[in-house]
């Protein structure tokens, strides 16, 4: 909301006052002053003004303060201006949340689908932004456009970026028995950078099998020589080592 006070200072009646301020959402309307209710601005009166301005999405991302100038003037005398600065503050923030379709993993092969947003929390448009996950060389940001698209990205305030990854276990992960750990960082020209990570545990289930055979089907002396053939299996999801 603006006011504007127009005071005539000089020895003389002033007519035809106008009030114009480019950043006002319409022609400043006149309040008050007018004592004599003559529609002249007579010796020693103030007159005034009001406007508003809806600040705009534009002015916040330019940021520094918005500067608006108003002019009066009259038929009688030279326009005169004035200047009135606010500051603006800029608060550009946004939070990163990672998350995956399975909590758990049993085998090599399975795939891993992750999906991460990131979401514009402050008051400015976030330019340059950018998602990264060293776990998933397939992260798209984008899939309205060919190709992994995952930097160089926007965020309307009050908007989000939703991108998706998979991840294919290995048998290293599953031998290693550990969880699967992984950390999506996002960052953007406005802000530091912020991180979320996911961790899927891993189920080892270690297990073999031995089959005894002979092709020896029946003894029928001392001294005979019977052969023996064992099979030892991995029935389990584990590389297996130490072996007796």
């Amino acid at each position: 909301d603006y006011k504007f006070e127009v005071k005539n200072i000089g020895n003389q009646t002033l007519t035809g006052i106008t009030v114009t301020d480019a950043k006002c959402s319409a022609t400043p309307t006149y309040q008050s002053g007018d004592t004599t209710n003559n529609g002249k601005l007579d010796l020693t009166e103030t007159w005034v003004y009001s406007c508003n301005h809806t600040v705009t999405q534009s002015e916040i991302d330019a940021g520094v303060k918005l500067t608006n100038i108003v002019t009066a003037d009259s038929t009688e005398s030279a326009p005169d201006t004035d200047t009135k600065d606010i500051p603006i503050t800029q608060s550009p923030a946004f939070t990163i949340d990672k998350s995956a379709d399975v909590s758990s993993v049993d085998h090599a092969g399975d795939v891993i689908n992750y999906t991460v947003v990131v979401a514009n929390s402050g008051n400015q448009t976030l330019t340059g932004v950018s998602v990264s996950d060293p776990l998933l060389s397939n992260l798209d940001c984008n899939s309205s456009i060919d190709g992994y698209q995952n930097s160089g990205l926007t965020i309307n305030v009050g908007s989000h970026l939703t991108c998706t990854g998979s991840y294919t276990v290995t048998q290293s992960d599953i031998d290693a028995g550990t969880k699967i750990h992984n950390v999506a960082t996002a960052d953007t020209d406005q802000t530091d950078s912020k991180d979320d990570s996911v961790d899927i545990d891993v189920t080892q289930s270690p297990s073999l099998q031995v089959i005894k055979s002979s092709t020896t089907t029946s003894m029928t002396h001392a001294g005979q020589i019977v052969d023996y053939k064992f099979e030892v299996k991995n029935i389990g999801n584990q590389t297996l080592t130490g072996i007796t």
